[in-house]
């Protein structure tokens, strides 16, 4: 069985230090160039968008404002009469499941109930009340 190489490192297989150190002046120089970007060009016209366009929002909010309340006027008659339809039509089905489920309720509150006394009887180790 023959050994395998170790594999080389990156910085190795570039050609060791020298190479790093000639791309070194380089990346900075890039790094530099692209904070003075950000920092000159797109900080600036982000903030001169920003300005630009808060007027037209809220121009734009106060053309809508009429068109929003006529719909809003318009559509609350409709809405009103499906919640009464929803009120009217759900409230068998809910008083319905209220007794059909009963039992079940009272069955699992009283077996519940001796462990409910255990825990409340208990204190937390990390509560406050006095024991």
């Amino acid at each position: 069985m023959a050994l395998r190489k170790k594999k080389k490192t990156l910085l190795a297989q570039a050609g060791g230090v020298g190479l790093a150190a000639k791309a070194k002046p380089h990346v900075e120089s890039a790094l530099t160039s692209a904070g003075d970007f950000v920092t000159h060009t797109a900080i600036p016209a982000l903030n001169d968008a920003r300005e630009k366009a808060g007027p037209a929002l809220a121009d734009a909010r106060d053309k809508a404002a009429p068109y929003v309340a006529d719909a809003r006027d318009k559509a609350a008659p409709y809405v009103a009469d499906a919640r009464d339809k929803a009120r009217e039509v759900g409230t068998p089905y809910v008083a319905q499941a209220r007794d059909l489920s009963a039992p079940y309720v009272a069955d699992v509150r009283s077996k519940a109930a001796p462990h409910l006394a255990t825990v409340r009887d208990r204190t937390a180790p990390w509560s406050t009340r006095p024991r």
